[in-house]
Order: C-alpha cells, then structure tokens, then sequence
C-alpha cells in the first residue's frame, strides 16, 4: 500500500539526513533504491 511506500520514503531520508556532510537532494522520490546502495 502506499503507507507502506511511505515508510520506506521515510526511512530512506532519515538515512540520508544521518550522513554528516551529505548534500541535499533535489528530488528525494526520484533515486531508485538500487541508486541509493550505490551511493552508499
């Protein structure tokens, strides 16, 4: 459901705002979650 989605939205940005020095995304829906391990 989309609750669901949002939870995961949520965690994926508590994450980010975890990474000391990160630089803000413009779009914070448009990174799949492939991208974002990656980045990490």
């Amino acid at each position: 459901g989309s609750h669901r989605l949002a939870a995961l939205e949520a965690e994926v940005l508590n994450r980010v705002l975890a990474i000391p020095g990160s630089p803000p995304d413009p779009e914070p829906f448009s990174p799949l979650p492939t991208q974002l391990r990656w980045a990490n």
